[in-house]
């Protein structure tokens, strides 16, 4: 009797699976007039992502390459890649940054390059205002014939029997970025520009779209010992029509070669956290978020890694309040 149970348990749990992952990418479909940005636990270590202001703050050349795999196990599931390159210019203060992202939800995919501009304000000799704009194209797809439906494809169901290939969409981002020594805030609108795609079927005309985000950051660096740094940081993403997104998030930093931590995303994830400073210039980030909702016991949770290079040429580190 109890392996009967365990195997209709195991059963139970694969026709979850299985509804999740067509869940996932019908969703996918038409959440898009609502589509949220790619969502990035390690947001803090990289903000660029983000909030154009930011590239050239280290005040070095620098290189970062991410990439983050939501809800392992479930088919259609987020994937995200990004990178990012960024360098001051001569006297520092301009600065201009590259970026390439690669978004894949369901059967939508979004590739985006965007170039990034930033002004550097200094306050006083120890703190900075910083101001950005960012530009850009996305090549936006949706291969909805290819759904697998509860029964047949999305090219037996005339909801589904149109794909929209090859749609070019323009951007123009904007934000700012405070840092002193201590502490760093920053709010940026990385898409100014919200799109609409229609397109016709026997059902009428369809539409899908984006709306503008709203992206803020606070947080901070406090020594504890000369061996100990704790750096806290609150992170929210605002989208009309949908509920605030909050990360909270405290990384300790040992012999400023070693960071571990934990991150708590309201009413959805935590996350465990480790940094490695593998050299003064080369530093590797990984996170494991765990699900907390209902859905978290029919995925395997989902991966974050992020390795970053700095070219630095002076005598000298990246001191940061921010950056491990």
């Amino acid at each position: 009797m109890f392996i009967s149970l365990v195997k209709i348990n195991i059963r139970r749990q694969e026709r979850m699976k299985r509804i999740l992952s067509i869940v996932a990418t019908v969703a996918a479909v038409f959440t898009l007039s609502a589509q949220q940005d790619p969502l990035n636990t390690l947001f803090v270590q990289n903000p660029s992502l983000a909030n154009p202001a930011y590239a050239g703050a280290k005040e070095v050349m620098s290189v970062n390459l991410g990439t983050r795999v939501q809800w392992t196990g479930i088919d259609g599931a987020p994937r995200t890649s990004n990178l990012n390159f960024s360098t001051p210019l001569q006297g520092n203060s301009i600065s201009v940054g590259f970026n390439v992202l690669s978004d894949k939800i369901g059967p939508t995919n979004q590739t985006g390059l965007f170039a990034d501009i930033a002004y550097k304000l200094p306050i006083d000799n120890r703190s900075s205002l910083r101001v950005g704009i960012r530009a850009g194209v996305s090549l936006f797809t949706a291969n909805l014939t290819e759904l697998e439906l509860s029964q047949g494809t999305g090219s037996t169901d005339v909801a589904f029997a149109q794909d929209f290939n090859g749609e070019i969409l323009p951007n123009i981002g904007m934000g700012v970025y405070y840092e002193n020594e201590k502490i760093f805030a920053g709010i940026s609108v990385p898409s100014l520009i919200g799109f609409e795609i229609e397109g016709d079927d026997a059902n009428g005309t369809r539409s899908f779209g984006k709306k503008q985000h709203i992206f803020g950051m606070v947080g901070g660096k406090f020594e504890m010992s000369s061996d100990l740094t704790l750096r806290p940081a609150i992170t929210a993403r605002f989208l009309p029509s949908a509920p605030v997104s909050v990360d909270v998030q405290v990384i300790a930093d040992l012999y400023e070669k070693f960071g571990i931590g934990a991150m708590y995303r309201h009413q959805d994830a935590v996350a465990a956290i480790i940094q490695f400073s593998l050299s003064e210039q080369l530093k590797l980030g990984y996170s494991y978020d765990f699900g907390m909702s209902d859905y978290g016991n029919y995925n395997n949770g989902s991966h974050e890694i992020m390795l970053g290079f700095d070219f630095i040429y002076r005598k000298g580190r990246v001191n940061s309040p921010r950056y491990f």
